[in-house]
């Protein structure tokens, strides 16, 4: 602070500079959200054909302890039975007993595995569920600490005693929401909407190329698909900072009394 000017320029300075960094880190978050919620989606997939396998494997340790017995009995019966089996069907018996006797094994130790596999996956479910929660909380955090930073909830106070309280509050926001407006409409149009214009343009030079050099083609759709898979990378933080997951998950009102309380630490 020392050698620097207190006027109100410098303090507009500091509060751009502190909603650069958070937004910042908003944006960080979001990328952390993306992540864990591929990740956990990928788990849960590769959780479900695991499952399916560990239950194929038991049903299968199943049949062959059937099959294991059924050999051992029969070998129990040709080797006491001289007069009817020869040593030819003793060491047949005795070959496919040992064969089960084998398979069993490995079997028992696939369905070993699976089950370990199994569990380690639940728990990197549970571990990355853990993150995509976090991540979408906090985001809902820093989305208010903006809001607060930008201006848009500075005036409310704790309690509306009267009248006048609560109609400041009613303009209060509706300015909240014209700038939201606004601000989704920039988003929009400097995101995703100058992505899809460059699509067309990648897409007319593809179409060109497939008469004039075909070669140069599959770079340019493999161009093509990564403007794609970046504008809807924008299409989902926009839809995401629109609307949380927890909305869905744990409904409007919770989500409201959860930023209530969050907002009275706040401002307390």
């Amino acid at each position: 602070m020392k050698g620097k000017r207190l006027d109100i320029s410098y303090l507009n300075d500091v509060i751009d500079e502190t909603i650069e960094a958070v937004e910042k880190g908003q944006n960080e978050i979001f990328d952390i959200f993306e992540h864990a919620k591929t990740e956990c989606n990928r788990i849960e997939k590769e959780l479900e054909e695991i499952k399916k396998e560990t239950m194929e494997a038991i049903k299968k340790v199943d049949e062959l302890e059937k099959q294991e017995r059924s050999a051992k009995y029969r070998l129990m019966v040709v080797s006491k039975d001289f007069k009817n089996y020869s040593e030819e069907d003793i060491r047949e018996a005795y070959q496919d007993a040992n064969n089960l006797q084998v398979k069993l094994t490995l079997e028992r130790q696939r369905e070993i595995q699976l089950r370990e596999k199994r569990a380690d996956l639940e728990i990197s479910l549970r571990s990355m569920m853990k993150i995509l929660n976090q991540a979408e909380h906090l985001s809902m955090q820093v989305g208010v600490a903006l809001g607060f930073l930008k201006g848009n909830l500075q005036d409310v106070s704790n309690h509306l005693l009267d009248v006048s309280q609560k109609q400041a509050f009613a303009v209060q926001i509706i300015k909240a929401q014209e700038e939201e407006r606004k601000r989704v409409a920039r988003d929009i149009h400097d995101g995703p909407a100058q992505t899809l214009a460059n699509i067309v343009i990648q897409a007319e030079i593809c179409e060109r190329l497939f008469e004039k050099d075909p070669a140069q083609v599959p770079g340019e759709l493999k161009a093509l698909k990564g403007t794609v898979r970046g504008s809807l990378k924008e299409l989902r933080k926009i839809i995401f900072n629109l609307r949380p997951a927890a909305l869905d998950d744990i409904g409007l009102r919770q989500l409201h009394e959860g930023i209530v309380k969050w907002v009275a630490i706040c401002v307390s």
